[in-house]
């Protein structure tokens, strides 16, 4: 019987603990300070597509579809962006920063790094509230785009996960090649969707 409920009580407190742990701020974080880029320490998976598009009708394309119209929850993990609203300067400038407003009342910020639009654009994302938290403190995103020799355009998207603790080192590759590889396919399969509509 006291075993019974110790085990029940020890439920109840991972329950509690893991809802504080995973439920969302009261308010948006203000996003003030990035963390610095580190030189190693990074998990990361690459998509590659091939979009039956030229270049320029893929960059005209490209730069309609709101964050949100491609990672919609379909993908790994059920994260779904519900908006971004800019936070400094004007998005896809270097140094602008923008809010990613998940379902569930949770955030992240990104920063632009190199814009050289078509061919290439990085950026970083931190602050994340959602459980990625626990795996991972940063991510380094990169586009980089081509057009081949058929007249096509070849993409290639890459996520860099930098581990946020020696514990989480053991459980961050599993999430990005699993639950990211997954977001990552499917988002890269709806891009592809909405550019050669």
């Amino acid at each position: 019987m006291y075993l019974l409920l110790a085990i029940v009580a020890l439920v109840l407190l991972v329950a509690g603990a893991t809802y504080s742990v995973m439920a969302p701020p009261k308010s948006p974080p203000a996003y003030v300070e990035k963390p610095s880029v580190a030189k190693d320490g990074y998990v990361s998976h690459t998509e590659e597509g091939i979009f039956d598009v030229s270049l320029a009708q893929y960059t005209e394309y490209i730069s309609q579809i709101p964050l949100e119209a491609i990672l919609n929850g379909e993908g790994g993990g059920g994260i779904r962006v519900e908006s971004t609203a800019v936070i400094k300067g004007t998005w896809n400038e270097v140094g602008s920063r923008r809010r990613v407003n998940f379902a569930g009342g949770h955030y992240a910020a990104e920063e632009v790094f190199a814009n050289d639009e078509p061919r290439l654009f990085r950026y970083q994302t931190w602050g994340f509230t959602l459980y990625a938290r626990l795996v991972t403190d940063y991510l380094i995103g990169e586009f980089k785009v081509e057009e081949t020799a058929d007249r096509k355009t070849c993409v290639t998207w890459t996520y860099s996960f930098h581990k946020n603790s020696l514990l989480s080192a053991l459980f961050l590759p599993l999430f990005v090649n699993h639950t990211i590889a997954e977001l990552m396919h499917t988002a890269m399969q709806q891009m592809r969707q909405a550019v050669e509509h």
